[in-house]
């Protein structure tokens, strides 16, 4: 008789390297945010460096020395934190004809992961400094104002990161085309709040994640199943503040 076994059900470096994998690509501030990997950093905190702006240009007449400016750096300590989720595939379902149970929590796993790391990014974006408070909904002029505050710093890639409840109006701007209004890119996103939005410039948000997202594997010989588990630790916060505009709508 053929027997049904934990390492029939799932490869765990296999299963660790698939949610590994796609957890960029299913978080929507990713390439808005500063991105790096660290090692065996599971508890405490990391330091990351925040530069100081050396200051504009001198004018230097010909044959004078240019005075070198030091480059200084404050380092920020951010707390590293964990977002943790299992599942328990019993043998009937691992035996079954039906569906794809280890697809299935692949795929569970991967999204709980996701908005986990997510959620604090948002929570993040949301200590912005620069504000905006608006009346009424969400129009080309409510983000063009936003804009306006970036100040001399207005071009370059800029995105909309709004809620699904106020996306609607954008939609109806006469300014919106080919999933942009004006020039900005829209990202939307129930985790920004109704009533709020978002102009963010990439790297404004610093995240750092542990290189490998970690997958344990149990067997539970009462209720014949097998447990699978995931973690992954991160440190997130808003890095550039100079880069995210918040919109208020009264």
């Amino acid at each position: 008789m053929t027997q049904t076994k934990k390492a029939n059900l799932v490869n765990v470096e296999v299963f660790a390297d698939a949610v590994t994998s796609k957890i960029p690509g299913n978080l929507k501030l990713y390439p808005l945010a500063f991105v790096q990997n660290f090692e065996n950093e599971q508890s405490g905190s990391i330091s990351v460096p925040q530069y100081e702006y050396i200051g504009d240009a001198d004018v230097v007449a010909e044959g004078v020395a240019i005075d070198p400016t030091l480059l200084t750096a404050n380092s920020v300590p951010l707390a590293i934190e964990k977002v943790a989720k299992a599942v328990e595939i019993t043998d009937e379902a691992a035996k079954g004809s039906f569906g794809d149970p280890v697809g299935e929590a692949e795929d569970q796993l991967t999204a709980s992961i996701t908005a986990g790391i997510e959620n604090k990014m948002f929570a993040a974006l949301a200590t912005a400094t620069l504000s905006h408070p608006a009346t009424g909904a969400l129009t080309g002029d409510v983000v063009i104002d936003a804009v306006a505050l970036y100040g001399e710093n207005q071009d370059g890639e800029k995105t909309l990161v709004v809620n699904p409840s106020n996306f609607g109006s954008v939609r109806k701007d006469e300014n919106y085309a080919d999933g942009k209004i004006f020039d900005l890119d829209i990202v939307v996103s129930a985790k920004v709040p109704a009533g709020t939005a978002y102009v963010v410039k990439p790297g404004a948000v610093g995240l750092y994640m542990s290189k490998d997202v970690d997958v344990e594997d149990d067997r539970n010989i009462l209720t014949k199943a097998t447990v699978l588990s995931a973690d992954a630790h991160f440190a997130t916060h808003l890095r550039d503040a100079s880069k995210v505009v918040k919109i208020t709508l009264a």
